[in-house]
């Protein structure tokens, strides 16, 4: 079976992340790991492992915090 190996850029596309900064976090915590192609020295991603990951909660999100006490919200 061929691997289908995706770029950093892809991987952030699929999972809403608009930086490649959160892959490379994922990639640091070994949450994902790197493939390296012969002859490149660019870093790639299975398409599958990406896929596994949650992916990000779109929608509004509430505030945690009460602006009016600067205190947490429980």
């Amino acid at each position: 079976m061929k691997k289908n190996l995706i770029s950093l850029k892809e991987a952030a596309h699929i999972l809403g992340y608009q930086q490649n900064t959160p892959i490379l976090a994922l990639i640091k915590s070994n949450n994902l790991k790197v493939k390296i192609k012969k002859n490149s020295n660019r870093k790639w991603l299975e398409k599958e492992d990406v896929l596994k990951l949650p992916k990000l909660i779109y929608g509004k999100q509430e505030n945690p915090i009460d602006e009016n006490t600067s205190n947490w919200v429980i």
